[in-house]
Formats: structure tokens, C-alpha cells, sequence
């Protein structure tokens, strides 16, 4: 059985009060920056379950602790961790250890019932954007 460090998931212990689906040895979250360089399209690509790889961008001009998400099967680049958590999941990438990461849920893509409804188009003007829900769990040190 892999070792799991717990540090990392003492670290989230405001976190895990926010997020009822967290526990000590699993992060649920969203991918900021889904917005961006086109990665609707991309998200829309997911499914339920699939795989992703966490990479570090340390020479990230937004933030050094910047943690990319990517979709290992074609090397999309779907957005990042959140800037809370990624100073706590770069630190832990940088020492070695290894994480599983999955989509839980593809969200969004809807009508806004906000918006403004166009009679015109018997629709509304816009669409809320597609989001990412992952859980990344830590595996312990890799080789």
C-alpha cells in the first residue's frame, strides 16, 4: 500500500469545512480558468471518470504555484487548481509525490435564466460557461 502523506491533507482542514465531499485523502474541486484559450471546447470533450495530470508551472507569470490540469490523452491544457490549493498541492508535487486525478462532473452549458430571453430567437442570449468538477487524490511517493 502506498504511503499517504497526511500533511497534506492536514493542510486542508478549512477547506474540508467548505467542501462536504472532501475528505483527509481525496480533494474535490473545480479547474479555475476553464474560460480561457478555448478550453470549453476541450471540457466538452470530457467524460465522467476520465483521467487528468496535474503539472506544475513554476515559471508561471500569474503564479508560481501555479498547478496546470491536463488531459493526459491528447495534452489538453483544461485550466488549473484553484490558487487557494495550489500552493499546497505544488509543494507536494515538487517533493515527489503522486496523485490520481478524475473527472467527477462536467457542469454548466446551460440557459441562465437571468439572462435576457430573446423573442426573437425563442431562446436567451447566453449560455452559463462549461466548468470541471475533479477529485485529485494523493497516492503517496512515486518512483
Amino acid at each position: 500500500m502506498p504511503h499517504i502523506s497526511p500533511s497534506l491533507f492536514e493542510q486542508f482542514e478549512e477547506s474540508e469545512k467548505e467542501n462536504p465531499n472532501m475528505t483527509r485523502q481525496e480533494i474535490v474541486t473545480k479547474i479555475a480558468g476553464v474560460s480561457f484559450e478555448g478550453r470549453q471546447q476541450k471540457i466538452l470533450k470530457l467524460k465522467q471518470k476520465d483521467k487528468l495530470e496535474l503539472k506544475r508551472e513554476p515559471e508561471n507569470k500569474y503564479d508560481k504555484n501555479a498547478v496546470a490540469v491536463i488531459n493526459p490523452s491528447n495534452k489538453d491544457h483544461l485550466g488549473y487548481i484553484e490558487r487557494k490549493l495550489a500552493p499546497f498541492i505544488s509543494k507536494r508535487l515538487e517533493s515527489g509525490e503522486k496523485f490520481m486525478v478524475f473527472v467527477v462532473e462536467i457542469q454548466g452549458g446551460y440557459e441562465d435564466p437571468k439572462m435576457a430571453f430573446d423573442d426573437s430567437k425563442d431562446r436567451y442570449d447566453e449560455k452559463i460557461p462549461y466548468g470541471c468538477k475533479i477529485l485529485i487524490k494523493s497516492v503517496g511517493k512515486g518512483k
